[in-house]
């Protein structure tokens, strides 16, 4: 049996694997230069860069599993589990491996605190119990934007220096718009996870996962059509354009980019593509000559404390291979609602805006940059407005586990990497099923 997998983010190589342990023939077309999608990794100056995705954690639960069957068992490591929220132009740590640590910090005072365990009651009381794999089961609660519930339901501090930071620096962009099933998600996902990484950064998984499959690169597929139990798939290759007919196709791509290429697809999910947007990733990574002092993974970011930065991740808190010894590796999110403007800027604009604001964040490391990045992501995150659940609820409705195309994007629920090999899973196990 031959299949063709589309894109070759961690969905569509952990369908391309699954299917290639059961005996297939996979062939992995992706059109740019490299496997793994948004999560890259580059070396710099003796940095070793996560250019997309940073960050795992305990509650990933189907990347660690993967891992282990893919023989990267023992590269899984653990992270600082200290995460930092600013605010009056200091950073307020909170140690998650203790359970004293968030009730007794000073980031917001005990009444606000107090009231955000009203939304923990709201998430025990959803119907059925919400599972941030699919998010969508929960789509009759997807009525209210996360600001509107989130000041009806907690204090304005708590929301404004706690739970919105949360959600920006979740999608680097303004969480005012999002659904407030993302809350609860996020709330699910991370709470009383363990924070980790892999050694060789992010793209060692899916490295090792191209690595069993045919995979072709600068290969964009230009179309997928089915024709009774077959598939036919044309794409680009060495300037000319090829084409196959195969038992079945897995496309793991982006929406636009699915819709692009399978016309039949864009028929059904023309509402979602309507009402679901992509963010513009713009991230700066700067690199110091000193360690910061904070052993904080990361630092959640108000908008009241920096307009244009939304998250500061601090690397050389996450692997010590990040960075050499005694140097700093931070990375910062830029703010989507901001790209209008920072976007066009130069990488040395950009770069300058970080570095200022971490020498201010950190005064240790004034003086002492010698390194810096910035990454571009022209499609970076879903940004799930209210309504989005109820959209993907009806596509999912359409979709068949009989079909012979099968989805496996990053949209079917929250955005993340465990959620991309979930589906890429079930994209591979719906095959399967159908082909005994």
């Amino acid at each position: 049996m031959k299949a063709i997998v589309v894109g070759t983010g961690l969905a569509g190589l952990t369908a391309g694997y699954k299917l290639r342990k059961a005996g297939w023939d996979v062939m992995a077309l992706e059109a740019g230069s490299y496997a793994g999608g948004r999560s890259a990794t580059v070396s710099d100056s003796g940095y070793l860069i996560d250019t997309g995705a940073t960050q795992l954690s305990s509650g990933y639960t189907e990347y660690l599993e993967l891992c282990r069957e893919a023989g990267l068992g023992d590269a899984l490591v653990k992270s600082s589990q200290i995460v930092g929220f600013a605010r009056d132009g200091r950073v307020v740590e909170i140690d998650g491996s203790s359970a004293l640590s968030g009730p007794l910090s000073p980031i917001v005072s005990l009444c606000s605190k107090l009231t955000m365990l009203k939304t923990l009651f709201d998430k025990m009381c959803l119907k059925p119990r919400l599972n941030y794999l699919d998010i969508s089961a929960n789509h009759v609660d997807d009525d209210e934007s996360f600001r509107d519930y989130g000041l009806r339901r907690m204090s304005r501090e708590a929301y404004d220096y706690l739970a919105a930071p949360l959600l920006r620096g979740n999608f680097v962009s303004n969480p005012d718009r999002a659904t407030k099933l993302e809350w609860f998600s996020i709330t699910d996902n991370f709470a009383g996870q363990t924070m980790m990484s892999i050694h060789g950064g992010l793209t060692a998984l899916p490295g090792k996962l191209a690595s069993q499959l045919d995979t072709r690169l600068n290969a964009p597929a230009t179309s997928v059509e089915q024709l009774g139990d077959k598939v036919k798939v044309k794409w680009l290759e060495a300037g000319s354009e090829r084409s196959d007919t195969v038992d079945a196709c897995v496309i793991a791509t982006r929406l636009p980019e699915a819709m692009a290429i399978c016309p039949d697809y864009a028929r059904i999910a023309s509402p979602l593509g309507v009402k679901l947007k992509y963010g513009r990733g713009l991230i700066a990574h700067v690199g110091f000559r000193k360690v910061t002092r904070s052993k904080a993974i990361g630092v959640f970011m108000p908008q009241q404390e920096h307009a244009q930065i939304a998250l500061v991740w601090m690397e050389h808190n996450k692997n010590d291979e990040c960075a050499p010894p005694g140097h700093s590796l931070i990375s910062c999110y830029f703010d989507d609602g901001c790209a209008e403007n920072c976007y066009g800027m130069s990488d040395d604009q950009v770069s300058t805006i970080a570095r200022e604001y971490l020498e201010r964040l950190f005064p240790e490391l004034a003086g002492q940059c010698d390194m810096a990045l910035v990454s571009r992501w022209p499609l970076g995150i879903p940004y799930p407005e209210p309504g989005v659940y109820r959209e993907i609820h009806k596509l999912r409705q359409q979709l068949l586990p009989g079909d012979r195309i099968q989805y496996a994007g990053d949209y079917f629920t929250c955005t993340g990497q465990n959620s991309a090999i979930h589906y890429g899973k079930k994209a591979a196990e719906n095959i399967l099923g159908q082909t005994r």
